[in-house]
């Protein structure tokens, strides 16, 4: 699911306005395709999806930019 978020930044230079959006795209594919799995997998993925909407509707991001610079 990931690799739709990669070809929108690359192909058409489309870049998600936070890191939650590409979470939000994996629910949405999840949701689609739950309906074509078998019984024991569909409830696996309900389970999944359940579990990651509560983190989403806790989540709250850090006040502070990440960054790859420091001091040393």
């Amino acid at each position: 699911m990931p690799w739709i978020t990669r070809n929108k930044m690359v192909i058409e230079k489309v870049f998600p306005k936070a890191p939650t959006d590409v979470i939000y795209t994996a629910i949405s594919l999840m949701q689609r395709w739950c309906a074509l799995l078998k019984e024991k997998d569909r409830e696996r993925i309900t389970q999944v999806l359940e579990a990651t909407l509560s983190w989403l509707k806790n989540f709250r991001p850090n006040s502070t930019s990440a960054t790859d610079v420091f001091e040393l």
